[in-house]
Order: structure tokens, then sequence, then C-alpha cells
């Protein structure tokens, strides 16, 4: 008789706790998040990102272009977007703590980055970026006038935690490579060495027919009407048509660069009136061929460094091209 009332006694225990579980299943969030007003990107005409131990970096749009800084230089447009996505698109999908420990997120103020985006005069966003979750697709972030830390959809620091030459445009030379019609290559004092482009006197079907060999880039010649090696210039041409710099310069102007002496000089004759012109420098802090160098383009501003990648190339295309090369100082 005992074991069956201690038998009932364990049944009816099961049976409440299985009940609560149940019931705690399928009861409601005990708390609602906040529901974010709607943006539209195409609003939006500036942005203040403010990150730990720098200024506050803002861009503005004028004339449907994004300028960044006082001195308002070009913004990298996708890089702009990529910002401008998360402005719009921001969601919030679970309260991630109610406490106030902040630096756990990296949302304290010596950790966080806080965005800022007006319509015009209108504040349209206010939210603190912290650290990336740990599930790797969502940010812990925290809304203006809200104490609580959230996660907002997708990994997105990374897009806020740039200063203001990340944010720039490095864009510093860009045209239509098959527009291209001569190129003339400057070393140090020496005399310029010119290529013309020139049409294709045996049209590549009927040079396979014939057997030939088929020809490696497109058909150059030099100062004496000789043939020379038109895949190099191709590449060269190709490497200049987008070329982008690894930073600017901010300590110098063009003009106090122009002012030197240019390792190399390149110049290139299109459809246009005046050349596409590319001044190569030193390399900075002194060493060989493959360290980064200042340059200045006839389509920037502003000074710039090429990174080392581009130096040692464009330097190894010119000496094989010109037959000089430039002693690094």
């Amino acid at each position: 008789m005992k074991i069956r009332k201690e038998f009932i006694i364990l049944v009816v225990v099961v049976a409440v706790l299985s009940g609560y579980l149940v019931w705690q299943r399928q009861k409601p969030t005990a708390y609602l998040l906040p529901d974010l007003p709607k943006v539209d990107r195409s609003d939006i005409t500036r942005i203040r990102i403010e990150r730990p131990d720098t200024a506050p970096v803002e861009l503005k749009k004028i004339d449907a272009i994004w300028r960044v800084g006082e001195e308002l230089f070009k913004a990298d447009a996708d890089k702009v977007n990529g910002m401008l996505e998360i402005i719009e698109t921001l969601e919030l999908t679970a309260l991630a703590s109610e406490t106030g420990q902040y630096a756990r997120y990296h949302l304290d103020e010596a950790q966080r980055i806080r965005v800022q985006a007006w319509a015009g005069d209108r504040l349209q966003r206010d939210f603190a970026i912290g650290k990336t979750a740990p599930t790797y697709r969502h940010t812990f972030v925290t809304v203006a006038g809200d104490e609580k830390v959230y996660h907002a959809r997708k990994d997105f620091r990374g897009r806020f935690d740039r200063d203001l030459d990340q944010l720039r445009d490095k864009r510093v030379m860009a045209f239509d490579r098959e527009t291209i019609q001569a190129v003339s290559l400057t070393v140090g004092k020496a005399k310029p060495v010119t290529f013309t482009r020139v049409a294709d006197q045996q049209p590549e079907e009927k040079a396979e027919e014939r057997g030939d060999p088929k020809p490696e880039g497109s058909n150059w010649q030099g100062a004496e009407g000789a043939p020379v090696g038109g895949q190099t210039l191709d590449n060269l041409v190709s490497s200049l048509a987008s070329l982008e710099c690894e930073r600017y310069l901010y300590d110098r102007t063009k003009a106090d660069l122009e002012a030197g002496e240019p390792d190399y000089i390149i110049e290139l004759t299109g459809e246009r009136e005046q050349p596409y012109r590319l001044l190569l420098f030193a390399p900075l802090e002194g060493g060989g061929e493959d360290r980064p160098r200042p340059g200045v383009s006839s389509e920037s501003d502003d000074p710039f460094v090429v990174s080392a990648f581009h130096a040692r190339e464009f330097s190894e295309q010119i000496a094989k091209l010109t037959g000089a090369k430039k002693s690094a100082k």
C-alpha cells in the first residue's frame, strides 16, 4: 500500500513538471523588441561616425555624390552603400542584456562605434555598434533612448570601423584602355621613350589560316617603327586603367611632390586632348623598388601612395620596355 501511494505521488509530480515545461514553451515572449522606424536610404544625406580614440568622421551627400571629411573628399561609393544598407535595414532580432554591462559587448564608450544618420535636418537613425555576436551573423547594438543590448541581424561592425582615409575613393586614374593610342615612359632624367599602337595589318583569322603564330597583346611600335612587346604594354595600360592608391598623403600637397624629381613618368594619350599622367617618386622610407611609392596623377587633386605591389609592377614593366631602371635611393 505504501509503495502504491509513493508511486501515485511520483506520477503526479512528473505530470506537474511536464505541464510546467509545456507551458513555458508555449507562453509568449516576456519582452517586446523595439519597433524601429523605417528608413529609406535614398533620403539619407548625412552620416556621422564616432569611433574610439579618433575624431568623428562625417559623410555628406552633395549633388548625388557622397563626400567625406571637412575637405569634402570624394567617398568610396561601395563602402557608403554598405553602410546605407545597414542604416536602412537595421533589424533587432533578440534581447541580449538588461544588466548594463556594456563592456562585455564592446558597447561601452571606450569600444563602441556610434552611428547617426540624417535626412536633411531629421535624425533618422542613432545607434551604437558593439562586437560581433557568437553566431557571426549578428552584431550587439544599443539604440538611442534604450539602455538594453540587442542582437541586430548581420555582422556589420567592419562596415563602420573605418577612418577618413579608408572611406575615401582610392581611384586615382580611370580610363577606357581601348582608347589609348600612345604610351610615353620616362625614367629619371632620361629622354622619354614613346610607343604607339598600330592597326593590325594581318587579321587574326587570316593569320590562323596561314598558320602564323598568334601575336601576344596589341600591336605596338617604338619610335623607330620597330614592333615591341605588346603584352607588356597591354598589361601596363590595364593596370593604370583602374588604378587605386593604397592611401593618401596629408603632410604634403600635390604641388610639393611635383616640385621634386620623379623616378618615373608615365603618359598615356587617348581620345581627349590632355594625356593621362602618373608621376612616381622615390620609395618611402628608402629601400628598393618593392617599397610603396608616393605619386601624383592628372586625375587626382591629392598626392597618394601606390602599394608596394604596384610600385614593383610598374618599375619592372618600365625597365623591360625601356631597358632603363631607376636606381633606388
